[in-house]
């Protein structure tokens, strides 16, 4: 409800690594990157966010535009906040991610690219919400995307249980990529990725 009191500059020389988290889109949807920077003080700050939607590309988005558009994106965060060092791709679609890792491993080869565990979409939400509630998570002003999905995002009232509504009406394709950038670090919060749960 208030995205200024989370919009902070980034301290580039305290970050300790950054990890990108990639969601593919669907012909309604859009494809996703988040660059997130992870710093030695424990804090979370989402560094850069970009989303493109096919219907912008009169051609669509194919595999290799779409890693034309990774490479970019690495690209500007390089530039910008530094190396990254590990890459998590939507693992629901084998194809497309297996692109976006040849052509990263390419170009450049000490970013170490795996497909993301999509753990349940609770608890990578109530970890954001932690991470908000302890004044640990911040963006940039190169989060534009993500601080308007974060502002979207509803819970869906026909559900029987705490369910993320996703019909159209929002960006969960940047809220997912956030959320696979950071959903590792869960694990530290005694998450089991085989048997599920915190």
């Amino acid at each position: 409800d208030a995205p200024e009191s989370y919009m902070k500059n980034a301290d580039r020389e305290n970050i300790a690594r950054i990890e990108i988290g990639v969601d593919f889109g669907g012909n309604g949807s859009g494809h996703s990157f988040v660059a997130t920077g992870k710093y030695k003080s424990g804090k979370v700050q989402a560094l850069m966010s970009r989303r493109y939607m096919n219907k912008d590309y009169p051609q669509g988005i194919d595999a290799n535009l779409l890693s034309e558009l990774f490479l970019q994106f690495v690209e500007e965060v390089i530039q910008k906040y530094g190396m990254p060092k590990m890459v998590y791709w939507d693992n629901a679609e084998t194809v497309l991610g297996q692109s976006i890792t040849n052509a990263c491993r390419k170009k450049y080869p000490s970013i170490t690219v795996l497909p993301a565990w999509k753990i349940r979409i609770k608890d990578r939400i109530d970890y954001t919400v932690r991470l908000m509630g302890a004044g640990l998570f911040s963006f940039t002003e190169d989060c534009e995307t993500l601080a308007q999905a974060l502002q979207d995002a509803v819970w869906d009232s026909k559900a029987d249980e705490d369910a993320r509504l996703d019909d159209g009406t929002s960006d969960i394709d940047t809220l997912d990529a956030f959320e696979y950038s950071i959903e590792r670090d869960v694990a530290q919060s005694h998450y089991n990725p085989v048997k599920g749960g915190i």
